[in-house]
């Protein structure tokens, strides 16, 4: 239902009738726009230190199950989905044994001060709720490519959740099963127009924007009282994806779905079942759904094409052993900077190319309880009245009441996922 996939057409090319004089101008727009753009979006401390406040405070109903219990640990094992990525694009790592111990330890001011050049899991711990200090890792980008073969293993980081949709007509119990994939850096999407990969080497690397990606995350929903899967969610840049049982989404007789990350972006999608590559949409501003959802073909100047390997392809599968942590880990709620904060020409700091706080900082309060995460992105862009819920709430950055789409949605998933559990029967 969700997917916008362009396995059969490739992305559109932008067509210019002068080329050689408009890329000259093309780039100095770039480069203005970029830098302009990007200072004055970039928040302040206050403002990110805000941001971080409203996570760490948000109150909702969905409870976080407890890590030690046996039962959580045997469904987080039977249900880790199988990961593969692009034989030459990043290969996730174990953040405390692989990515810490190849970190330096800064806080930052007008000249960033280095605090520790040998950091240990224990200096994470004991800096991750000072938000002015950021770890910044010291192996390059290219030593991380092209260099893995086929038997590489790592770890994935598993937690359990259990939440409630509710509705006026009753509700439906649901456990949600999280798995997060730590990778060194986070690249722009790989099939991105060319002019714009050209104008962002001038304001960073496009194979690593930032350093650590960490919050495209992997959700397996099952129906609390069967344990039996109805869906997943799938968390992107600044979106998600949900993919049902029975519509798009054939679930798998071992219960290990299989996920394929996009190419230097580190995005999770729902492997082709034939194995074959593909292209899909994707935006830097989750307020551009019409182009992500294939409702426009206007491309926003933020958005751009991932490359998905086929499994059959370029993909290679990650053995993976599972890792739980506790839900208070910093890797999950540390305020500070994971990765390195760089500037534009050595001046400007941005949000955009700033390492990420803990993965639990990756959507707003009202979103945070995985059924209402659920029941906002099943999206369906051939129901009218959706569409004119949607539009009616006018959702921008500055304002982002969701309670009218909501109301809405919560009903339509309620009835998608009882039809489904019918199907168990």
């Amino acid at each position: 239902m969700f997917r916008c996939d362009g396995s059969d057409t490739m992305p559109k090319k932008f067509k210019f009738k002068n080329k050689r004089k408009r890329i000259p101008v093309l780039l100095a727009i770039i480069v203005a726009l970029g830098v302009g753009v990007f200072y004055m979006t970039s928040p302040s401390s206050d403002d990110s230190m805000g941001f971080t406040d409203m996570i760490l405070n948000a109150e909702n109903d969905m409870i976080s199950l407890d890590q030690s219990d046996p039962q959580v640990s045997q469904l987080l094992e039977r249900y880790t989905p199988r990961v593969f990525v692009d034989q030459d694009s990043y290969f996730p790592l174990d953040f405390y044994e692989d990515y810490v111990p190849q970190t330096k330890l800064f806080k930052s001011g007008r000249i960033d001060t280095l605090i520790s050049d040998q950091v240990s899991q224990s200096d994470v711990h004991d800096y991750m709720y000072e938000s002015d200090y950021y770890l910044d890792y010291q192996v390059k980008p290219d030593a991380l490519l092209k260099v893995y073969d086929a038997s590489y293993q790592t770890s994935v980081y598993g937690r359990a959740y259990k939440s409630a949709l509710k509705t006026e007509d009753g509700q439906i119990d649901l456990i949600f099963l999280k798995y997060s994939l730590v990778f060194p850096y986070s690249g722009l999407p790989s099939e991105t127009a060319w002019w714009k990969m050209a104008g962002s080497n001038v304001i960073g690397d496009p194979l690593a924007w930032h350093e650590l990606d960490i919050h495209g995350a992997i959700h397996v929903a099952l129906e609390a009282t069967t344990l039996k899967p109805v869906g997943i969610i799938l968390g992107q840049h600044n979106h998600h994806k949900v993919h049902f049982v029975g519509e798009d989404l054939v679930w798998p007789e071992d219960d290990h779905v299989k996920i394929t990350f996009s190419k230097f972006s580190n995005e999770p999608y729902l492997a082709d079942d034939q194995g074959l590559s593909r292209i899909e949409r994707t935006v830097g501003n989750p307020m551009e759904m019409e182009f992500l959802l294939g409702m426009s073909d206007e491309e926003p100047f933020t958005a751009g094409y991932d490359f998905i390997p086929g499994l059959d392809e370029s993909a290679i599968e990650i053995e993976l052993n599972l890792v739980q942590l506790s839900p208070e880990d910093p890797l999950y709620r540390a305020t500070m900077g994971l990765g390195d904060r760089k500037k534009i020409l050595g001046l400007f700091r941005t949000f955009y190319l700033d390492g990420p706080p803990g993965v639990d900082f990756y959507t707003l309060p009202d979103m945070l309880d995985l059924a209402e995460l659920m029941a906002f992105w099943n999206i369906d862009i051939t129901d009218d009245a959706y569409m004119e819920v949607y539009n009616r709430a006018e959702l921008t950055f500055m304002n982002f009441d969701i309670s009218d789409i909501q109301d809405y949605q919560r009903p339509k998933l309620k009835e998608k996922l009882t039809r489904i559990m019918s199907g168990y029967d």
